[in-house]
């Protein structure tokens, strides 16, 4: 219950801290675009055509018109704008009452030369704190300093933010890289509280780029919640926890006893009858007096014992395969001389000299004989794997070498075979009769799948750990379900074929220490050799 109170605390901590991390990102971003808003409203008003007034001292009615008419429009954004020569002194206004006065700017806060500054509210807890915006203002036509548009921003707007994030149970406050405070919550204005680390509270920090980037200047939101409230909840399950416990200590206690000795003599029985399984002992009965769990575990071994039985006749049939495997290469070894006896008189007998039943038997026997080639051929190659001898050879070279064996047959069928090298550098350790193999085993079986006029794409590149081909056709293609199984032994999606050349082929690649497989196409089928540069 201990290590359950203390998980359950961390997670609902750590749950806290992520909500709290939210909700500060939330607000660093509402807050902020709430603020550059209103920058890019100021940025857009001192690019109109009536800030040019000042540059002809017209300014008494159409820029005060303008600025009042603005002020009406967006009271609760802006308290009021003011037209300020190069000297400081108001010559436009949305408030008459401030015209010909001068204009004192907040500490830090110069007349910029070009562009936008954003002054802070020198007390940015008082209710009735005001940012302010200064633009500056030039000609356009000689770019002379008319002075500066200096907008005032209602900061109860952004006070409103932090509020409704903080609630009862929450403080929040936003700083600048020195520290200074930008804005708070309400706890934090009415309070003036000092800012309290992370010993008693739960922190959330966000930190975004000011509204307006003065050297870099970043603005961090503050989110806080106490571990007092955070964890009430906590503190009522761990008194209930503890209240838990005591009863289950009680009544343990008392079952103990009982439970023991109605499980010990049952399991004694089945630990003597397991260690005597190996000697062919059968699993003793458990009497109807056996808990249900006793019960379980003697069906559980009993399973055991009936899986380790089929595993022994598996491995016995798998044994009695492989020796029928031994036993079929050696008998193709041998079926291979009569074979080709076989074959041998049936050439030599004259066809002209036959009549057309016989000239059509002759014909059976000769295309049934060499298909059985083919077959001992197969069996021959599955049987006989032998290690790769390696030398350096130019893989690129080998391939089209490859493209070259099969292009009689391509011919044949139409089909267009087009080989592009990539590869900066096709030179690795192989040995080359064997990826010859691969090279033509892929080939023909793309040319014997396409029908006429078929396409074959051949592609070669290099990638971090070596060299890479990709074998491209558009015919019928194989469904994803069967990409493993075509390279099983035996498996087979051609009429007509035998299921071993491409066992053979990914045989060959893992032995040079690569791999084969078949990627997802369109249409057709996409097969990529992988070779390492080093083994």
């Amino acid at each position: 219950m201990a290590l359950a109170f203390w998980q359950t605390r961390d997670v609902v901590r750590r749950e806290i801290e992520a909500s709290l991390q939210a909700q500060a990102e939330t607000v660093a971003a509402k807050l902020r675009q709430g603020v550059a808003e209103r920058v890019q409203a100021v940025e857009g008003w001192r690019e109109l055509e009536v800030m040019q007034d000042l540059a002809v001292n017209d300014v008494d009615k159409r820029l005060s018109a303008f600025l009042l008419d603005t002020q009406r429009r967006n009271p609760a954004l802006f308290t009021r704008l003011d037209a300020i020569s190069p000297a400081g002194v108001v010559v436009a206004s949305s408030h008459p009452g401030v015209l010909g006065q001068a204009v004192a700017l907040p500490p830090g806060c110069g007349m910029p030369m070009s562009g936008t500054r954003l002054c802070l509210p020198a007390n940015p807890d008082r209710e009735d704190a005001e940012g302010v915006v200064v633009a500056s203002l030039h000609s356009r036509f000689d770019d002379r300093p008319l002075g500066a548009l200096l907008v005032r921003l209602d900061w109860r707007e952004e006070q409103q933010i932090l509020d409704l994030a903080a609630g009862d149970t929450l403080r929040a406050w936003v700083e600048d890289e020195a520290g200074t405070r930008v804005v708070a919550s309400r706890g934090l204005r009415e309070t003036s509280a000092t800012l309290m680390g992370n010993g008693a509270w739960l922190t959330a920090m966000v930190r975004l780029p000011a509204p307006v980037a003065a050297d870099g200047d970043q603005w961090t939101t503050h989110l806080q919640q106490s571990y007092a409230t955070a964890f009430a909840p906590i503190r009522g399950m761990a008194w209930a926890f503890a209240g838990l416990l005591a009863l289950a200590a009680a009544l343990i206690v008392l079952a103990a006893s009982w439970f023991s000795g109605r499980i010990a003599q049952p399991l004694v029985r089945l630990s003597e009858a397991a260690l005597q399984l190996g000697g062919g002992g059968e699993l003793p009965g458990l009497g109807r007096g056996a808990p249900r769990e006793i019960h379980h575990l003697r069906q559980s071994l009993a399973r055991m014992v009936d899986d380790l039985e089929r595993q022994r006749q598996t491995l016995v049939r798998a044994a009695k395969l492989a020796a029928v495997g031994e036993f079929a290469a050696i008998m193709a070894h041998e079926i291979r001389t009569p074979l080709g006896i076989v074959r041998s008189s049936v050439q030599t007998i004259d066809p002209t000299q036959l009549d057309a039943e016989s000239r059509e038997l002759l014909g059976f026997i000769e295309s049934e004989s060499q298909r059985l080639e083919r077959l001992v051929n197969a069996l021959l190659d599955q049987a006989r794997a032998r290690p790769p001898q390696r030398q350096p050879e130019h893989i690129d070279a080998l391939v089209a070498r490859a493209v070259a064996m099969v292009r009689l047959q391509a011919r044949d069928k139409q089909v267009h075979i087009q080989f592009t090298p990539t590869a900066d550098d096709p030179v690795l350790q192989v040995d080359a009769e064997q990826l010859l193999q691969v090279l033509f085993n892929l080939l023909r079986n793309a040319i014997q799948i396409l029908p006429t006029e078929g396409r074959i794409e051949l592609c070669s590149r290099d990638d971090a750990e070596g060299w890479r081909l990709t074998v491209t056709d558009n015919g019928p293609g194989i469904p994803l379900t069967d990409h493993e199984a075509v390279f099983e032994p035996f498996v087979h999606r051609r009429e007509g074929g035998t299921g071993i050349g491409l066992a053979v082929v990914r045989e060959i690649i893992r032995a040079h220490g690569g791999d084969i497989r078949l990627l997802p196409v369109a249409r057709g089928a996409c097969f990529e050799v992988r070779l390492p540069r080093e083994i």
